[in-house]
C-alpha cells in the first residue's frame, strides 16, 4: 500500500495543478516572497527526484490513479470483516495503513481519491 498511495499523494501534491497550488499557498505561503519562489521550486525538484527513483514518478496520473484504487482494494479485502489486520488486536500493519489513510483523508487538499476511499471503503 504504501508503494502505490503514499507515491500517489506526493504526485498529487506537487505535480496536479490543484494540489500543487494548495501545498504553494500552504506550506510556502509564509515564506518571504523573495524566498518562496526558490524554495517552492526546490520542493517541487525534490519531490520529482524521489518519485522517478522510485519509479512512479515515470508513469501517468491516470496509471498511478488506478494503482492507488487497486491498492485500496487489496488492503479492505485483506482487511475484510475483521477490526484489526492482526484479528483482535492492533499490529504494525494496523499502524501503517492507518498513517497512509490518514494523510490520504486529512491533507487539506482534497485530494479526489479520498471521495473514493469514502464511497467505496468504509471497513477501512
Amino acid at each position: 500500500m504504501e508503494d502505490d498511495v503514499f507515491w500517489g499523494i506526493l504526485y498529487y501534491r506537487y505535480f496536479s495543478p490543484k494540489g500543487w497550488a494548495a501545498v504553494k499557498s500552504m506550506y510556502f505561503g509564509h515564506k518571504t516572497p523573495i524566498k518562496r519562489p526558490f524554495i517552492a521550486w526546490l520542493a517541487k525538484r525534490k519531490a520529482a527526484m524521489a518519485l522517478r527513483a522510485q519509479g512512479q514518478g515515470l508513469r501517468s496520473e491516470n496509471d498511478m490513479q488506478s494503482l492507488m484504487m487497486e491498492s485500496l482494494a487489496a488492503v479492505a479485502t485483506l482487511l475484510g470483516d475483521q477490526s484489526y489486520f492482526g484479528g483482535s488486536s492492533p499490529c504494525a500493519a494496523d499502524a501503517s495503513v492507518f498513517g497512509v489513510l490518514d494523510c490520504l483523508l486529512h491533507d487539506g487538499f482534497n485530494n479526489p481519491l479520498a471521495a473514493y476511499l469514502l464511497a467505496g471503503f468504509c471497513e477501512l
